[in-house]
């Protein structure tokens, strides 16, 4: 049983009937025991069997919950998680509500209720006894934050900021200068396996110069064959999945680490919690999360002139912007980009698309592309879910593009699968979402041959898209209202000669830009390290 599991089955809500509890025991290990044997059906039988003697024991009501979770029966979860609000609320505890709220949180995530799923997770937050439950549910809440349309940029960052509260009085390491004649860069991630944000980042570890500075790699995830490749490359590697953070903090410290880089943010299994501690002398954040930390602690946030120009956006962000001139990561496309052709036929009807996840497609965003749609005559609109084990979300995204008032017709629906690559030939135009766009998503389908239109917005995160195409010489593909976005998708399915020409020429197009020059992308960062590492020996 993981921890999770083990609350279950404590005494985790109030309870009135004592001799209830003690009749059912013996089914309480059976149920167990179907949890750990994966037996989904046999447990919700189970349970249920209970909760016809005892309809109103709070605490099998949850499990049964917890258990139709595992079998990704989202909404029938969320609607048991109801029943408990609305009948069973007198029996919450506060690590029953903490439990309610986490379990409601990752339910409404999965519906696509972004808003309702973050206001859970905050209370779960508030409910938590602990400091890195409370930490962790509160990173949950602000990564929800970033999907809302009507969040202004201060009132997100604002939130972010908040997460530094958490930590007031949390004991730091203290650093010394130390004589070395290289830079000791940490980068720690939960994504060093099949993940987007190596795309990123390989750059980083597959060019730096070794007379000048050392790579050591924290690894918090499960390896598989990308994670051997990696380990290949760099001077030290670690897997830290099992550890908890304070042991976390103290290796880092104990390796002396100069430059520590946290890839993920507020991301899942991030480990902004080691940072607080400080166990290096600089700290960065970056690559993989889109918004400031909001963590004292960290003391840059890695980024470019054109998602943070010079002036700009310095007041949302609790670190200082560490900006490079031209892209804050290289983009390294996986073999199996390279094993496609890029070059396709134009089509008679222009094919629109976007395989990003489909809860960054909000109904402003449908509606948007429906307008686009209504001003090219016999389009239609390729929409992929990007999640092999999310099937219902195709249901769900046709549903709502219906209700704004999209045709049948007019959508090209498809599930996950493997490949998929192949399937950017049947995608003339791609859209990007807003005001979260797309990253990898991004560079992928330009890199297939399908030219990119996206919507610049304010903050760092919304302006992913304008940093790629400007990169790669493609700025006028970049808008600054909906409507200058309408129009440069509409003008550019009009143009077929240019259409056609970007079909043919969009992967060469990169593949000489600074997106994906990697020799320029890691230079620049080393001269980045190098002088907040001499800042740092001069204040020492």
């Amino acid at each position: 049983m993981d921890a999770w599991q083990k609350k279950l089955f404590g005494l985790v809500f109030c309870r009135a009937d004592v001799k209830f509890q003690m009749d059912i025991e013996e089914q309480r290990e059976k149920i167990v025991g179907f949890l750990d044997s994966g037996k989904y059906k046999m447990a919700e039988l189970w349970i249920k069997k209970i909760l016809a003697e005892n309809s109103k024991d709070v605490n099998f009501h949850y499990l049964l919950a917890e258990v139709l979770y595992r079998q990704k029966a989202f909404f029938r979860a969320n609607e048991e998680l109801n029943f408990i609000r609305m009948h069973l609320y007198n029996q919450f505890n506060q690590e029953g509500g903490f439990l309610i709220e986490q379990l409601q949180g990752l339910c409404l995530r999965e519906c696509g209720e972004s808003e309702k799923a973050s206001e859970c997770f905050k209370r779960s937050s508030m409910f938590a006894k602990n400091l890195q439950d409370k930490t962790r549910m509160y990173s949950s809440y602000l990564f929800m934050s970033n999907y809302f349309e009507n969040l202004s940029e201060e009132e997100l960052s604002n939130r972010h900021k908040a997460y530094g509260d958490f930590f007031e009085g949390v004991q730091q390491y203290e650093h010394v200068r130390r004589n070395k004649k290289k830079i000791r860069i940490g980068y720690i991630s939960p994504d060093f396996r099949e993940h987007v944000v190596v795309y990123f980042m390989y750059a980083l570890l597959s060019k730096y110069d070794k007379n000048r500075f050392e790579v050591f790699c924290y690894a918090k995830c499960r390896e598989d064959p990308i994670s051997e490749q990696l380990k290949s490359l760099v001077d030290s590697w670690t897997n830290i999945e099992k550890m908890i953070d304070d042991d976390v903090a103290g290796l880092l410290y104990r390796d002396e680490i100069d430059i520590l880089v946290e890839l993920a943010g507020h991301s899942a299994d991030n480990s902004l919690f080691a940072l607080a501690k400080k166990p290096a002398p600089i700290q960065i954040c970056g690559i993989g999360y889109f918004n400031t930390t909001g963590l004292p602690a960290v003391d840059y946030f890695l980024t470019d002139a054109y998602c943070d120009p010079v002036g700009k956006n310095d007041e949302l962000f609790t670190e200082k912007l560490l900006r490079l001139p031209h892209s804050h990561f290289c983009y390294t496309p996986p073999d199996t980009a390279l094993a496609y052709d890029c070059n396709k036929s134009i089509r008679e009807n222009v094919v629109f698309g976007s395989f990003n996840n489909f809860s960054k497609i909000t109904d402003e965003v449908l509606l948007t592309w429906l307008r686009i749609l209504k001003k090219v005559p016999s389009s239609k609109l390729l929409l992929k879910n990007p999640r092999r084990d999310k099937k219902k979300e195709v249901e769900d995204i046709r549903g709502r593009a219906l209700a704004v008032g999209f045709c049948e017709e007019q959508l090209d629906l498809r599930d996950a699968s493997l490949p998929y690559l192949n399937e950017y030939a049947d995608m003339d135009i791609a859209l990007d979402t807003f005001p979260y766009p797309g990253g990898g998503t991004t560079c992928e389908a330009l890199f297939m041959g399908c030219p990119l239109v996206t919507l610049a917005g304010r903050r760092h995160g919304a302006r992913f898209g304008y940093s790629i195409l400007r990169n790669i010489g493609l700025e006028e593909l970049a808008a600054d209202s909906v409507e200058s976005y309408i129009e440069i998708a509409v003008a550019l399915a009009g143009d077929r000669d240019l259409l056609s020409y970007l079909q043919k020429n969009l992967r060469s197009i990169m593949q000489k830009s600074y997106l994906m020059n990697g020799e320029i992308y890691v230079r620049e960062v080393e001269a980045a390290y190098e002088k907040i590492w001499q800042d740092w020996l001069e204040n020492k």
